[in-house]
């Protein structure tokens, strides 16, 4: 069983509550191996495909992550087609500038075909305020931007996504303990505000243990799993005509904390 193990892990993804001035202080945060697959939750889209997914596992220079290793690759079966999980793929994780991070999605097997899957993850105060998804097998000149927003507490309260003919919006609500409870989602039309569809999310179950994914997220997979101070084991999720549910039995290390890579 993998432990996670504590260090001070000083980037500009963690600088709280700190002006231009000021001087950020090093926060205590845990150092994660990898996330197993049964963990995600991806209900982001995007233009531009997406390769990156499934089990995840890292790779760090010094204190920061500096890779992310596996992803999809699509291939014809018997069944159809399928993606198939591979650890040839991988982001590469570029520390740009102290309000610039930077991915792209390479491969070992020449899958890609110079498609990198360019995103920018722009900052502000060590919050996340701007993510952009490039498409570059795309002529549009547009890109793909998701907003951030955050209420006092520098909890993330709702995001609003750019894409050619949609606006996708979503509200996070939180409860006393700063535990995600529900998002609520709608998607128009970028020209003339016509509601194309609506969902919610839900989650419960949490335990009291503190939770080593909190405030490192740069994927959006892993993005619901670092928003709150527990870990929560129920999920689920509803549009119009279709519906899931997800539950967890969550493994404890040593230490205590959730072993997220089982």
């Amino acid at each position: 069983m993998k432990r996670f193990i504590l260090l001070l892990f000083i980037s500009s993804t963690i600088f709280f509550g700190c002006s231009e001035k000021d001087t950020p202080e090093p926060v205590l945060f845990a150092q994660f191996e990898s996330v197993a697959a049964q963990y995600t939750i991806n209900k982001e889209n995007h233009t531009a495909p997406q390769f990156i997914g499934g089990t995840a596992s890292f790779v760090y220079k010094g204190n920061r992550i500096v890779k992310r290793i596996g992803g999809y690759i699509g291939a014809v079966g018997a069944g159809g087609y399928a993606g198939i999980y591979i650890d040839a793929i991988y982001d590469e994780v570029e520390y740009t500038s102290a309000n610039l991070i930077t991915l792209r999605t390479k491969d070992d097997i020449g899958y890609l075909d110079g498609s990198v899957n360019k995103r920018e993850i722009i900052l502000e105060k060590g919050l996340i305020k701007q993510k952009i998804t490039y498409d570059d097998k795309s002529n549009h000149a547009y890109t793909d931007t998701i907003f951030y927003f955050y209420d006092s507490q520098r909890r993330l309260q709702s995001t609003k996504q750019g894409l050619k003919h949609r606006i996708v919006e979503r509200d996070y609500f939180f409860d006393s303990n700063g535990n995600l409870q529900r998002i609520v989602g709608v998607e128009k039309s970028r020209y003339d505000d016509t509601v194309l569809s609506k969902t919610e999310e839900l989650f419960g179950g949490y335990d009291d243990k503190p939770n080593p994914l909190k405030g490192q997220c740069l994927w959006q997979d892993l993005l619901y799993r670092t928003l709150s101070t527990n870990n929560f084991t129920t999920y689920s999720y509803k549009t119009e005509g279709a519906s899931e549910s997800k539950s967890w039995v969550l493994v404890y290390g040593d230490d205590g904390r959730v072993d997220y890579s089982n």
